[in-house]
């Protein structure tokens, strides 16, 4: 755990549910990384929300089944 940024943005959020949406993320994408590959999660404010990125070095899947990863 980091400290807060300079920049750091409050927001309301479930934290329960930011939990299990940023853990199967984040698991999903190590299972399609090779091993011992970086698994990336930037966190940047944009206007009233903040937008969550994970990138990793895997495949990469169709845009059509993004819906399906959540």
């Amino acid at each position: 755990v980091l400290p807060p940024a300079d920049d750091a943005v409050r927001v309301r959020v479930d934290p329960g549910a930011l939990g299990v949406m940023l853990g199967t993320v984040v698991r999903q994408a190590a299972a399609a990384s090779p091993m011992g590959a970086e698994v990336r999660v930037d966190v940047r404010p944009l206007a009233s929300r903040v937008i969550v990125a994970v990138a990793d070095e895997g495949p990469g899947c169709a845009r059509r089944d993004l819906p399906a990863l959540l």
